[in-house]
């Protein structure tokens, strides 16, 4: 979907030379803004979508509050500042005209265009809980995934009580799977999860025992990562039905980049079948 916000007029202080950013003069900008195609009828917060008044007021603060000696750090600016702001927007056109050109020559204008889209990663998440209030932990932990400005969860799947795997002698838990944009690499990713699970009072025993939280990155987009930090795809999905069940409700045909079968075809293959 493009939003248009078009023949917006400022009075601003741009240019190389000083008179110009002494004396000033109007510039006219032009805006599209890409968001994904899939519109949410459900979408009844401005938070979680475009407030267009918003994107002209950070654009009217750039052009007549700052100086730039460059259109092309203008525009650069405009674009950061609402990437920045807007999670749902994944890239922007902006078109500044100049109608005042310092030239004794026959030009009406001079104009640039700078288009810029967001270099984003699809994940799937893993969340899992066996303490406290189980339900709250996944919220909470969801949220404040949600709250990173690098990131935009997109699916969440409902919550799923399961049996504990490998150590058996403690609470059952509570998992979930969600679907995530993110502009972070893996191991930086991996970083600002590991961050949140601090935050949250994550303190790790022994290995598959309590937590009060765990998030894990089970797939990111087909790429196959084996570090001493971080393997993806995460081991084992195709045995943990706590994983399995969710990744089937929110992403029944993506492909196991290690496997090469669906989710679908993987439930079928290891847990329908026994």
């Amino acid at each position: 979907m493009k939003i248009y916000l078009n023949n917006m007029v400022f009075y601003g202080f741009h240019g190389i030379y000083p008179e110009e950013r002494k004396l000033g003069q109007k510039f006219h900008v032009n805006l599209v803004i890409y968001t994904d195609d899939k519109f949410d009828p459900q979408i009844k917060n401005l938070k979680d979508t475009v407030d267009y008044t918003e994107v002209f007021y950070q654009i009217k603060q750039i052009m007549e509050v700052q100086q730039f000696q460059l259109l092309e750090d203008c525009a650069n600016s405009i674009i950061t500042s609402i990437l920045k702001g807007f999670k749902v927007v994944i890239g922007l056109k902006v078109i500044i005209e100049k109608p005042g050109v310092p030239m004794n020559a026959s030009l009406s204008s001079v104009a640039i265009e700078m288009e810029r889209f967001r270099r984003r990663k699809k994940y799937y998440l893993g969340l899992g809980t066996n303490i406290g209030d189980l339900e709250q932990n996944l919220r909470t932990a969801i949220d404040m995934i949600g709250r990173n400005n690098n990131c935009e969860i997109k699916q969440i799947s409902s919550f799923h009580s399961t049996k504990p795997w490998g150590y058996i002698d403690q609470d059952s838990f509570l998992n979930a799977v969600l679907e995530v944009f993110s502009e972070e690499e893996p191991e930086d990713f991996l970083l600002t999860l590991q961050a949140i699970e601090i935050e949250m009072g994550k303190i790790k025993l022994f290995e598959n025992g309590p937590r009060i939280i765990d998030v894990d990155i089970l797939f990111c987009e087909d790429q196959v990562i084996d570090s001493d930090s971080l393997k993806i795809p995460h081991p084992r999905i195709a045995v943990r039905d706590f994983v399995l069940m969710p990744l089937l409700e929110i992403a029944p045909d993506f492909i196991h980049p290690k496997l090469n079968l669906t989710i679908s075809a993987i439930y079928d293959k290891f847990w329908k079948e026994n």
